[in-house]
């Protein structure tokens, strides 16, 4: 779900999703780098984990979803002529 609602932000929202990337890629190489311990890292895991649960709420709401219809089917029809 993550990975999933981490490609739809970065497809279709980026500019209002930006933010929020930088900061959960800003952290998260942030520990990797700075962190030498397993348990430092096991810890530090729930400041990161908030983010990442943002991008997994995205993913699971589009599995919950059904395929996006048109609003109007009919629009991409030919036009109706009329006499």
């Amino acid at each position: 779900a993550i990975w999933r609602g981490l490609r739809r932000l970065i497809r279709e929202r980026l500019s209002d999703s930006l933010m929020v990337l930088l900061v959960t890629a800003g952290l998260t190489f942030a520990y990797a780098l700075g962190t030498g311990n397993a348990g430092s890292a096991y810890r530090y895991r729930a400041q990161v984990l908030s983010f990442y649960l943002i991008f997994a709420a995205v993913g699971w709401e589009m599995a919950r979803r059904p395929a996006a219809t048109p609003a109007q089917p009919w629009a991409s029809r030919a036009p109706i002529r009329t006499r």
